[in-house]
């Protein structure tokens, strides 16, 4: 490390270390426990965060920078697109540096920003989502990709610097809630990168219930763009200019089932919204990051392994033609895979409730689309896998609708889905327990708990770190509890 950055680095850990000291809601004790507990989080997705940003910091020639959230994670193969700009002569690194939509896009940006440098290039393709189109910051989920690595604390704010040094005393608290790192395994987790920073884990197909992420609906609307975080963008592309580096923005891959039915008529008009708010030209035609359903993998943003080596030589074809070069791809584009079949297996459970429920049909098994208005006042309910001999296959988004006294509710391993919003009608719930072991069997959303009160999570106490460390049930983590 050069002799000023090694300075600058401890500059920056003394005075972390000596704010939290002199501050007197954080004594030096909370100081001491913070530099010398053991990490928690490394093994987890969060884990992959600072090897991301080690490979940003240490590219020593002009790069290509995909800068994003999770749908960058998912969507990129850095040695592919670096093979295909090589092949037309182009000489770039190529950095894939998205992780996490609860990291925040800022907060991408600002880490990125000192090592962006003149000649480079960043696509900025964030996912069409309120949070991650705007200036988000959460200092829980910031801490647990850093944990005790301050290396990035002089690109954020002062604002956020503050409010990261007041959060120690959290970070703390959650970090003794375990006794050693959480174990991670599947997609989730920190292995499942190699030292590119590139996602590795085979992702075979489609494995979302319906195709597609039914809570998230995709819709070009620009009001999604919070205008704090277009005042960012712009003040960033300015910066980068300054810098002579280019910066794009590109629409990050998209579920062609998960859009509204009129996007056809509306991605001109959004595209050139976008480019007169941000002042940043667009990377392609827009209409190419809208993908068939066969390419993703468990969201709308998220693609599948076939899925991510096409977009990436999408995103190459797009680059090349920017800096003028014709060359065709090397690579000709993979197989599109098949939709996986559902092959339902029955699961049976308990059907002690079976008769508080209204059904409807779904082919030849059952929805549960109700509660029956002499079961409302009940304050625990137990969801079947069985009705007077059909199986009950799914739930409808309003079935607790009434559901006004409701206190503890069990949802069995043959439901594969829940709405947000699915408890909005039980303020008073304070017990959701799930069965399934293995949490990616049950897709969910961001708003679960909306409206649900102060609602805790039960899981199988085998499954809990699997639910803790799972991209959407992550996000839960504060409220789940093993049984």
């Amino acid at each position: 490390m050069p002799q000023r950055n090694r300075r600058k680095t401890l500059q920056i850990f003394f005075a972390f270390f000596g704010v939290l000291v002199l501050l007197s809601s954080v004594p030096a004790s909370i100081a001491i426990d913070y530099h010398c507990g053991q990490n928690i989080f490394q093994k987890t997705f969060y884990g992959a965060f600072l090897p991301k940003y080690e490979r940003l910091r240490s590219c020593q020639k002009k790069k290509v920078v995909v800068l994003g959230t999770s749908s960058v994670a998912f969507g990129l193969d850095s040695l592919l697109l670096e093979e295909e700009l090589a092949h037309a002569n182009l000489d770039y690194d190529v950095v894939g540096y998205g992780l996490y939509g609860a990291l925040g896009t800022r907060l991408m940006m600002e880490t990125a920003l000192p090592f962006l440098k003149e000649g480079d290039i960043v696509v900025l393709s964030p996912e069409l989502f309120p949070q991650t189109l705007s200036n988000y910051f959460s200092v829980s989920e910031t801490y647990r990709a850093i944990e005790k690595d301050t290396r990035i604390f002089s690109s954020l704010s002062s604002d956020e610097q503050t409010k990261m040094i007041l959060g120690v005393p959290s970070y703390l608290s959650e970090r003794h809630q375990y006794k050693e790192p959480i174990e991670s395994t599947g997609v989730y987790a920190a292995s499942s990168f190699n030292a590119r920073g590139d996602m590795t884990f085979e992702r075979s197909a489609n494995i979302m219930p319906y195709y597609f992420d039914v809570n998230t609906p995709l819709s070009f609307d620009i009001k999604m763009f919070d205008p704090s975080f277009v005042s960012y963008v712009n003040d960033y592309a300015h910066i980068l200019k300054d810098r002579g580096v280019s910066l794009y923005f590109r629409l990050c891959p998209l579920d062609v089932l998960g859009l509204e039915e009129d996007y056809r008529s509306k991605i001109d008009a959004f595209a050139d919204e976008i480019d007169r708010l941000l002042g940043v030209p667009l990377l392609g035609n827009p209409r190419e990051s809208i993908m068939k359903e066969n390419w993703f993998y468990d969201s709308s943003f998220h693609l599948n392994s076939a899925g991510a080596q096409e977009n990436t030589l999408r995103i190459a074809s797009q680059i090349k033609l920017e800096l003028g070069s014709l060359v065709p791809n090397k690579h000709d584009s993979p197989e599109m895979p098949e939709l996986p079949k559902r092959e339902e297996q029955e699961v049976y459970g308990e059907d002690v409730d079976e008769d508080c429920f209204l059904y409807g049909l779904d082919g030849d098994g059952l929805t549960l689309i109700g509660v029956g208005e002499e079961y409302q006042r009940r304050q625990s309910l137990i969801l079947p896998t069985h009705h007077q001999g059909k199986y009950v296959r799914a739930l409808s988004q309003d079935i607790f609708l009434g559901c006004l006294s409701l206190t503890k509710v069990t949802i069995q391993e043959n439901i594969p889905l829940l709405y947000d919003g699915l408890f909005s009608s039980s303020p008073d719930l304070e017990e959701i327990h799930l069965t399934h072991h293995d949490p990616s069997k049950l897709q969910v959303g961001w708003n679960l708990l909306l409206g649900a009160g102060k609602a805790k999570i039960y899981v199988p106490q085998a499954s809990l770190s699997s639910y803790q460390s799972d991209y959407f049930w992550a996000h839960y983590a504060g409220r789940m509890v093993g049984e």
